[in-house]
């Protein structure tokens, strides 16, 4: 499916899903909003990830979302929880594995402050 193809999809009244790439399909909801989805597995769990509303996100780029999340699946890492975790003000970004652990590192450093802290105010 192309740009072009998703601009033709009209509203019929109610929501249904078109298939854009394999896993990767496109919502169109009752008000006539396209959303694409990434639908995958995780832990025998059936999710799917939001990869943006078009015309803001073209074909290629909800392909290329698709590809990433894909490639952090093959690392056993769930791109829904990912992307929860990391957000920008602008948009959600992917993280790759090696950033995600500085992450956690980061985050267990702050979790120990506040541990001592919480030890140091309550002794």
């Amino acid at each position: 499916m192309k740009d072009f193809d998703i601009e033709k999809l009209e509203c019929i009244g109610r929501t249904y899903k078109k298939r854009v790439a394999p896993s990767l399909y496109i919502v169109v909801n009752e008000k006539g909003r396209k959303y694409f989805r990434f639908k995958y597995r995780f832990n025998n769990k059936e999710k799917s990830l939001a990869l943006g509303v078009f015309p803001t996100v073209k074909v290629a780029n909800a392909i290329a979302g698709a590809e990433k999340a894909r490639n952090l699946l093959s690392e056993k890492i769930d791109p829904s929880t990912l992307k929860r975790l990391v957000k920008s003000k602008d948009e959600q970004v992917f993280i790759t594995k090696k950033i995600a652990r500085l992450c956690a590192d980061e985050i267990q450093e702050v979790v120990r402050k506040a541990i001592l802290q919480f030890l140091r105010d309550y002794s």
